[in-house]
């Protein structure tokens, strides 16, 4: 083979590989892109309380951190991410449970002041409210509130007629 066809095809290579470098290049600014796109996308999903979409995002983001060999600090990130969305489903859930159950309680509460065991009813919002007592959400739900002022008053009426 001539030199001049030797240099033409090293040279061909040469611009092959360069081309693929770059194309890799672009390949992963738009993955960066999409990954950031998405990023923002999470974090409104999980503003809004769509727990689910933000984890789709997430999981997108990590899929396509793995993809293109992005830095580990995105699937750490993703990581965070993920632990804080199941912190905020398992706070609902708690929430919600406390919601359910402070209902329960407000209904034997008031049989029990109806029925004149005041002193009942009291126990059993203070055993409500020991139970609780270590999350901080538990003062802020409004059917709870709604119950402590009304033990509140009822145990005023209670103390002031005896």
């Amino acid at each position: 083979m001539p030199k001049k066809e030797k240099k033409k095809k090293k040279g061909k290579k040469e611009k092959d590989k360069t081309e693929k470098k770059e194309d890799i290049r672009f390949a992963k600014m738009e993955a960066l892109s999409h990954i950031e796109e998405l990023r923002f996308a999470a974090q409104q999903y999980k503003n809004q309380g769509n727990f689910d979409g933000a984890i789709v995002c997430a999981d997108q983001i990590i899929r396509l951190a793995i993809q293109f060999d992005l830095a580990s600090s995105y699937l750490k990130e993703q990581e965070d991410f993920i632990n804080s969305i199941a912190k905020n489903i398992q706070k609902e859930h708690v929430i919600s449970q406390i919601k359910e159950y402070t209902f329960w309680i407000d209904k034997q509460y008031d049989k029990l002041v109806q029925s004149g065991s005041i002193i009942q009813a009291h126990e059993l919002v203070e055993s409500l409210k020991e139970r609780y007592k270590d999350l901080p959400e538990f003062d802020t739900i409004e059917r709870v509130k709604e119950l402590i002022d009304k033990d509140k008053r009822e145990w005023i009426k209670y103390y002031s007629r005896h």
